[in-house]
């Protein structure tokens, strides 16, 4: 196993908010692009409350993948607010 993959290494806590920050962004623009352009379409197909669970499991694994990017990151202080 390299340095690199090790999940408490600094540098996976940063890799793991890039991919939240990404995966957030990605959620809130699919999100917007599903209730504006999508909208009547995804509605004559039926399909408008999968969008809406799809966009929703996206940004619930977002905000669980930024957690773990802060119970990975080497400072205590992120240690004392993840055990409360």
């Amino acid at each position: 196993m390299s340095p690199s993959d090790d999940v408490s290494s600094p540098s996976s806590g940063n890799n793991l908010r890039l991919l939240a920050s990404v995966l957030g962004a990605s959620g809130i623009g699919l999100g917007a692009f599903g209730a504006h352009a999508l909208k009547a379409t995804l509605e004559r197909r039926g399909s408008l409350p999968y969008w809406q669970t799809a966009v929703l499991y996206q940004l619930v694994h977002a905000t669980a993948i930024l957690g773990l990017s802060s119970s990975s990151s080497s400072s205590p202080s992120s240690r004392e607010i993840m055990a409360g």
